[in-house]
């Protein structure tokens, strides 16, 4: 069901396919945007910087990529920290339509820019800033870790 939080100004939009992960919620996203270029951040990125976002946006606005995404340390993508484009859509919903969840099975059908990590990191990023959150332990020691930041 789709919803507007007051408050905050933000609209919730529910997935067009539930039970689809991620993938299908960038769907859902591409599919209501008016926009052409749209920043998909997952909400479980404590230590992401805005810094950070202006950083991967400005590579997206340069380049003429449906993607943009960084590159962890570890080398992975970051999908759920990217930009993409309205265009990039279509092949998404193939992904979906082909029974494939994730996100990255739709990367072939599109152009993506890779932010390498040796890149982010000359800019001054922590690695960090890629760190999630996906147990309760994971959530406990993040709190720890703002205690401290908070002490210091």
């Amino acid at each position: 069901m789709d919803g507007h939080v007051e408050d905050l100004g933000v609209t919730i939009l529910a997935d067009e396919l539930p039970g689809r992960g991620p993938l299908a919620g960038i769907s859902a996203a591409l599919a209501r945007t008016r926009t052409e270029f749209n920043l998909i951040l997952s909400c479980d990125l404590p230590w992401m910087e805005a810094a950070f976002l202006r950083f991967l946006c400005r590579h997206a606005f340069k380049g003429g990529d449906e993607v943009t995404l960084p590159v962890s340390r570890g080398g992975g993508d970051e999908p759920l920290c990217a930009v993409y484009r309205r265009r990039a859509l279509w092949a998404i919903r193939t992904t979906l339509a082909a029974g494939q969840n994730q996100v990255s099975r739709s990367f072939a059908k599109v152009r993506v820019e890779r932010l390498t990590w040796p890149e982010i990191a000359r800019a001054g990023f922590p690695a960090r800033i890629f760190d999630n959150m996906n147990t309760p332990d994971d959530y406990q020691a993040v709190l720890r870790r703002l205690s401290v930041v908070r002490c210091q």
